[in-house]
């Protein structure tokens, strides 16, 4: 049975379906933005690797505005794949991405087929934004099971984790993209 976007009218097929009837192109801007997010090099530079360890006096400007870094998205795939691999753990259809800044992570979650809600403090262009996650006290829609994944500012990644844990039912998954340091904190 041939299906259509129900915004739009057009065919749709398994590389411009979204989910529920709808395009991609209909859906936060279509399948190119995805694969745009692909051909950004991901590789970093000189001081990628003090960044990455949370040495910030190692680099000659400050840090980003709200500590803002995007996450490759190819980091995602490769966690999404592992999952599939090792078997034994499946993520609920429904996914808050509560810090999906320019979207990077919204996208790849949302090209597997999971129905994504992008919420974030800044408006970044993507997503809903002035959403303060830290103050929310309850999910987007509390009849539907959510999972939240999302990489947190890392000054704030320790009250994202336990407003994660607050918000989320049993049973259902907290995912943060993190440097190795938050295990190594005191806090």
């Amino acid at each position: 049975m041939e299906e259509y976007c129900a915004v739009c009218g057009a065919k749709l097929d398994k590389d411009n379906k979204y989910m529920d009837n709808m395009c991609w192109d209909c859906k936060f801007g279509g399948a190119e933005e995805y694969e745009e997010m692909h051909q950004k090099d991901w590789t970093g530079n000189s001081k990628s690797t003090f960044v990455t360890l949370g040495a910030s006096n190692h680099v000659e400007h400050e840090r980003a505005e709200n500590d803002y870094y995007a996450t490759d998205p190819h980091a995602l795939e490769i966690f999404l794949e592992k999952l599939k691999q090792d078997g034994g753990i499946t993520l609920s259809h429904n996914i808050w991405e509560c810090v999906c800044g320019n979207g990077n992570l919204s996208k790849v979650l949302m090209k597997q087929g999971y129905n994504v809600i992008s919420t974030d403090l800044i408006d970044r262009g993507y997503g809903m934004a002035n959403y303060d996650f830290l103050t929310m006290q309850e999910l987007p829609d509390q009849v539907r099971q959510w999972d939240i994944l999302t990489n947190p500012p890392y000054k704030y990644a320790k009250e994202f984790v336990e407003k994660a844990l607050e918000l989320t039912k049993d049973g259902r998954y907290v995912i943060m993209f993190l440097k190795i340091q938050f295990l190594e904190g005191k806090a």
